[in-house]
């Protein structure tokens, strides 16, 4: 858009311009091919986790939706907690003269850092609505 009092508009007001149509583009698109897309599988995706530390029994929440029990492995090594999950799954549908099949995967891997955490550590795990809570027991020092 120009300047209607016939100042020459500087370089940051023309880049400014330039973002401005980028993003309106940006959403146009976004919101016409959100009409389109197919139904959203669960994304395997790095976990959202929270870690607290209660008096030597550390307290792991991760986010996993979308992910069933058996489809979640949680590990204890040496000074760490490695959590991974997988899935894989397919959509097939009909829609007039036209079959499609969308296939969908992924699989992810988080290892976190806990001092005292060992093979004779022990461990609970429970997943519910979404929601991994792993408790393990820490050896200290003293």
């Amino acid at each position: 858009m120009a300047v209607s009092n016939g100042e020459p508009r500087s370089p940051f007001d023309r880049l400014q311009g330039l973002l401005d149509q980028m993003w309106a583009e940006n959403a146009r698109l976004r919101t016409r091919f959100a009409r389109t897309a197919a139904p959203r599988q669960p994304a395997a995706r790095p976990l959202e986790l929270d870690v607290a530390d209660e008096d030597g029994v550390y307290v792991v929440t991760a986010s996993v939706p979308g992910f069933k029990r058996d489809e979640v492995a949680v590990e204890v090594h040496e000074n760490s907690l490695v959590i991974r999950a997988q899935h894989a799954g397919e959509t097939a549908g009909a829609s007039g003269r036209y079959l499609y099949r969308e296939r969908h995967s992924g699989a992810f891997m988080r290892r976190i850092a806990l001092p005292g955490v060992g093979p004779d550590s022990k461990v609970d795990a429970s997943i519910e609505d979404g929601v991994l809570q792993v408790v393990i027991s820490a050896r200290r020092e003293g």
